[in-house]
């Protein structure tokens, strides 16, 4: 399999499975799954939030992207010190941000500013 026939797969997979309202949506988030697979050779990473009203499928979608992710791991109902130590060496997924306790969202916001980086968390 090519990485070419791999991405197209993983496109297909959103397809079947979740709504998106843009083409771009889709190879954009495969793309992004691509890229934890790639965390040792590359030194920049990107995000991805999926934001929409409640019902539209962002929970459904994260959890897509999880499983096709390398290390996916949900970092909701943990401590500020696990939440650390899954970034460390995960891909960190976060449910609903605004709803995590203070100590515990101020935590995943310092990840998530700082971590962007390979090393950097």
């Amino acid at each position: 399999m090519t990485a070419v026939d791999l991405f197209d797969e993983i496109v297909g997979i959103y397809r079947r499975l979740v709504f998106f309202p843009t083409e771009w949506t889709y190879k954009m988030t495969a793309l992004f799954v691509l890229q934890t697979w790639m965390k040792d050779a590359i030194s920049n990473a990107w995000y991805i939030c999926f934001a929409g009203p409640k019902g539209s499928g962002k929970t459904t979608a994260l959890e897509i992207t999880m499983a096709l992710s390398k290390n996916g791991e949900l970092s909701n109902n943990v401590s500020p010190a696990a939440m650390a130590r899954i970034a460390e060496k995960n891909t960190m997924f976060i449910d609903e941000l605004d709803e995590l306790k203070d100590e515990a969202r101020a935590v995943a916001e310092g990840i998530l500013r700082a971590g962007y980086r390979l090393g950097v968390h």
